[in-house]
């Protein structure tokens, strides 16, 4: 790991309180002696704990305090001499009893671990925090961009479903290609064969004449079937659904007067696709 994750891991304070062994603290010790920022976390944990040492702040919890007692009275029934642990009759307080240094190396190496643990814990609330300033920030400008597209919900809505209309696995794509009078006209049609809606994306068309619209035509079975009327519009989004159909074999868009007609104006076709 790098230097900044070796720092965030909390094991240097493990490394520090000697907790660590083997190839995992030859590894750590190797790449401190070959770093200056790592030598001087080290330096700061050390004065850490020898800090919290000295005042007092850190203390073993109940339960590991019990243990270490417990070990501790242990170590002192293992090392009574024979001849007192034999001899009841003389006083307990003339009993000279040898504790066995190695339980206080593990109470100490106890305290230092929770120092350690301390440290860690301490330092990960600090990332904590840092992330929730983030999140707290991120929030704001979400709902900040919230409240400035209340008033286009239902158009985001409305996208949205067309979108996953386009999207759906029966939905077909029509290119349509432009005719004689407009051969430089593009337009594509998508028809959900599942639920018959028909979305129109007329990306390249003329403008109409004031009095007159689009108007989108399926071909079946050689006869043409009106999908609807849609007006031309500056919107960036140009989608347009206009009226279902259950069945063609071809879709083509005219111009024609203003609220459609019963019957194509062939002559004033824009652009036709097959299916």
């Amino acid at each position: 790991m790098n230097e900044q994750e070796l720092i965030e891991s909390g094991k240097l304070e493990l490394y520090v309180a000697g907790v660590l062994c083997g190839q995992e603290a030859l590894a750590i010790a190797d790449q401190i002696s070959n770093s200056r920022s790592l030598q001087a976390e080290v330096r700061a944990i050390e004065s850490a704990m020898l800090a919290a040492l000295n005042e007092g702040h850190l203390e073993p919890g109940i339960q590991l305090r019990t243990k270490i007692l417990n070990d501790i009275e242990n170590q002192n029934n293992l090392n009574l001499a024979p001849s007192e642990s034999k001899d009841d009759s003389k006083s307990d307080k003339s009993r000279v009893v040898r504790l066995n240094t190695s339980v206080w190396f593990s109470a100490a190496a106890s305290i230092l671990l929770l120092i350690a643990s301390a440290i860690s814990l301490y330092k990960q609330n600090e990332k904590i925090k840092e992330q929730n300033k983030l999140l707290s920030s991120l929030n704001l400008q979400y709902n900040q961009k919230l409240a400035a597209l209340t008033g286009d919900s239902a158009a985001l809505a409305k996208l949205a479903d067309q979108l996953a209309l386009i999207n759906h696995h029966f939905t077909k794509k029509i290119v349509l290609s432009g005719e004689t009078n407009s051969p430089e006209s593009r337009a594509i049609v998508y028809w959900n064969t599942f639920n018959s809606r028909v979305i129109v994306n007329p990306n390249n068309l003329p403008k109409p004449p004031a009095n007159k619209e689009y108007q989108v035509w399926a071909l079946n079975e050689g006869k043409y079937v009106s999908a609807g009327v849609f007006e031309a519009t500056n919107d960036t989004i140009k989608l347009r659904e206009v009226k279902n159909i259950a069945s063609a074999q071809a879709f083509m868009i005219t111009i024609e007067p203003k609220n459609g007609v019963n019957q194509p104006t062939l002559s004033a076709t824009l652009v036709k696709g097959r299916i």
